[in-house]
């Protein structure tokens, strides 16, 4: 599972979770504590399907493909 944020004025890094389950837990302390509480006041933090869709398609198409998740961090980063 990844998670990343944009808007108009610029995006966020790409955050990778490493295995396990998304918990409400780990979601606060790994996206809404480092990622969107210090920018909430000033910009809009947005996700957007088509960008999802995209990496999707891109990674799909990887050559050779992702074997493990270190590899599929790597293919996203990539794309």
């Amino acid at each position: 599972m990844v998670w990343a944020g944009i808007s108009l004025g610029g995006h966020t890094d790409l955050h990778v979770f490493h295995g396990g389950t998304l918990t409400g837990v780990i979601y606060r302390d790994e996206i809404l504590d480092p990622y969107v509480r210090p920018y909430a006041s000033a910009i809009d933090l947005n996700p957007i399907e088509h960008l999802w869709d995209y990496l999707v398609r891109q990674v799909a198409a990887l050559s050779p493909p992702p074997r493990s998740v270190d590899e599929l961090e790597q293919g996203l980063l990539r794309v």
